[in-house]
C-alpha cells in the first residue's frame, strides 16, 4: 500500500505542477514577472535563482505554485499581472486547467499507441432477441448519431444510453458509405438499458489514436460536466465522489491484480482521467477557482468597474472554505470505507 500511496502522490503532483507551469509559461510569454516557481509546499529544500524568478523545492511533495506580481492585489509595478490587458489575464488564468487538459489527451495517446487498439463506434456485433438486431445492426456498422448525438466512442454509446433510459432511440449507422437511420427500443439488462450492440477494441493508424485520444478526452469532460450537475440536483451522493485516499487504494488493487503490462495501461488511464477532471473542475465559474476568477475579469471588463478587493477577497475565502470542508467530507467517507471493508 505504501508503493501505490507514493505513486498516487506523485502522479497529483505531477498533474498539479504542470497546471502551475501553465501559468507559469504564458506568465512569462506576456512579461509577467514571477518571483518564484516551486515544486512542492511547505518548507524550502533547496532553491536556486535563475535571472528574475526563484526556482525552489519545497518539503511536501504535494502539487506546487507559481507566485506572480500582482497575482493577488493589484500592484502598479509595471510587469504586474494586473498591468496586463483582460483577455491576456484570462489566458494567463485558465493555462493551468487547459494543461491539464492536455496531460490528459496526452496519456489518452500513450494508451491508445501502446494498447494498439481503440474501442471506436463501430459494432463489433448485434445480441439477438434485441431491437437493435431486429433493427438490422451487423458487425461492421458504424454509429454515428444516437437521436441528435454525435458518437465517436463506444463510451459515447455508453453515456447516452445512462442519461436515456428506456426511450426509443433513432441510430444513424453507416454501412459502406451510406447513412442509414432505424429506431431501437433499449433492452433492459440489470436494471439499466442497453442499445443492444457489442463494441470490440480496434487497430488505429498514428494519426487515429490522435483523433480518438481527443474523443476520449472530450468523453471525459462531457462526464465530469454530467456528474456535476447530478451532484449539484441530489441524483448524486457525496459516497460516491474519491478522494486520494480511494484512489491510493484503487492504485494498489490494480497493481496486485493485473498483470505489470495491464496494470501500467489502467494507472495511466486512470490519472489520465483525473488529470482532465481536475482541469474542468478549475475552469468552473466558482470562487477560489480558476474560472471564477476569469469570470470575475471578465465581469469587470463588461461592466467597467473594479470589483473592491475585500468582496473579492471574501468571496475567495468562502468557496476555498467549501471546496475544503467538500474535500474533508469526501476523505472521511473514504476513510469510513476502508474502516468497514
Amino acid at each position: 500500500m505504501i508503493v501505490s500511496a507514493i505513486i498516487t502522490i506523485a502522479a497529483f503532483s505531477v498533474i498539479i505542477i504542470l497546471h502551475e507551469l501553465g501559468h507559469f509559461l504564458t506568465a512569462k510569454k506576456f512579461g509577467v514577472l514571477v518571483h518564484e516557481f516551486a515544486v512542492g509546499m511547505g518548507p524550502k529544500i533547496l532553491s536556486v535563482k535563475r535571472g528574475e524568478t526563484m526556482y525552489s523545492l519545497r518539503l511536501l511533495p504535494l502539487g506546487g505554485f507559481c507566485r506572480m506580481e500582482g497575482e493577488n492585489s493589484e500592484n502598479d509595478g509595471e510587469r504586474s499581472f494586473f498591468k496586463l490587458c483582460p483577455p491576456k489575464r484570462v489566458v494567463v488564468i485558465l493555462s493551468g486547467a487547459t494543461m491539464n487538459l492536455l496531460l490528459g489527451f496526452l496519456l489518452f495517446t500513450i494508451i491508445n499507441c501502446t494498447s494498439g487498439a481503440v474501442r471506436t463506434s463501430v459494432i463489433a456485433g448485434a445480441v439477438e432477441n434485441t431491437a437493435a438486431y431486429a433493427a438490422g445492426l451487423r458487425e461492421g456498422d458504424e454509429i454515428v448519431r444516437l437521436n441528435s448525438t454525435k458518437t465517436h466512442l463506444g463510451s459515447d454509446i455508453d453515456f447516452f444510453m445512462l442519461r436515456n433510459g428506456a426511450q426509443e432511440v433513432e441510430v444513424t449507422f453507416r454501412r459502406g458509405g451510406e447513412e442509414k437511420i432505424v429506431s431501437v427500443m433499449p433492452t433492459e439488462d440489470g436494471g439499466r438499458y442497453i442499445l443492444g450492440v457489442l463494441i470490440s477494441p480496434m487497430q488505429q493508424t498514428f494519426f487515429g489514436n490522435l483523433k480518438y485520444a481527443f474523443y476520449e478526452t472530450l468523453y471525459v469532460v462531457k462526464l465530469v460536466v454530467f456528474s456535476l450537475g447530478e451532484l449539484v440536483m441530489g441524483r448524486m451522493g457525496i459516497n460516491e465522489l474519491s478522494s486520494p485516499i480511494e484512489i491510493a487504494g484503487v492504485v494498489d488493487n490494480v497493481k496486485n491484480t493485473q498483470s505489470a503490462s495491464l496494470a501500467w495501461q489502467t494507472l495511466v488511464w486512470l490519472f489520465a482521467l483525473i488529470s482532465v477532471n481536475l482541469g474542468v473542475i478549475n475552469l468552473l465559474p466558482f470562487p477560489a477557482l480558476d474560472g471564477g476568477n476569469a469570470l470575475v475579469i471578465f465581469l469587470e471588463f463588461i461592466t467597467k468597474r473594479k470589483i473592491p478587493e475585500n468582496v473579492l477577497a471574501v468571496l475567495n475565502f468562502i468557496g476555498l472554505s467549501l471546496i475544503m470542508l467538500l474535500a474533508i467530507i469526501v476523505m472521511l467517507s473514504d476513510i469510513g470505507k476502508l474502516v468497514t471493508g
